[in-house]
């Protein structure tokens, strides 16, 4: 499923969330609509903006089977990337984390969760060809 609004916040690996201890604030449903990941090639094309290509969307799902870290090339030399699929229940998304993030992501899976893993993924970009791809990457 995936949130969406026309307010855009993005979180990187830099950013840090704190807990609240006195939760008197609410975030109204309204502000908010949930899709489908099979809708998501619908809502890119109802944002799309040529003079503004960068898209991103809040996405949580079932991450299916995490593949070993993968080595690709980049401006800044070779870096590692992880890629899994995401789905649910309908579609199916491929997911790669950028290599900031790597370490992060294999930790979490080596403390051995249990399934399903439901993962969200904040401020992710959306790209969409013949299948549909959700990543993490800033400056690669």
């Amino acid at each position: 499923m995936s949130v969406r609004s026309h307010i855009c916040i993005s979180f990187t690996h830099h950013t840090i969330v704190e807990r609240v201890i006195h939760n008197d604030q609410m975030i109204p449903f309204h502000h908010f609509d949930i899709e489908y990941i099979g809708n998501l090639r619908n809502i890119l094309g109802a944002y799309y903006d040529p003079s503004k290509p960068q898209y991103s969307i809040d996405v949580m799902g079932f991450m299916a089977d995490l593949q070993p870290p993968r080595m690709i090339r980049t401006k800044y030399g070779p870096k590692a990337v992880v890629n899994f699929p995401i789905n649910d229940g309908t579609k199916t998304a491929e997911v790669t984390i950028c290599p900031e993030a790597v370490p992060s992501v294999i930790t979490l899976f080596q403390d051995g969760l249990q399934q399903p893993v439901v993962v969200i993924l904040a401020s992710v970009k959306f790209c969409c060809d013949k299948s549909m791809h959700l990543d993490n990457f800033v400056l690669l």
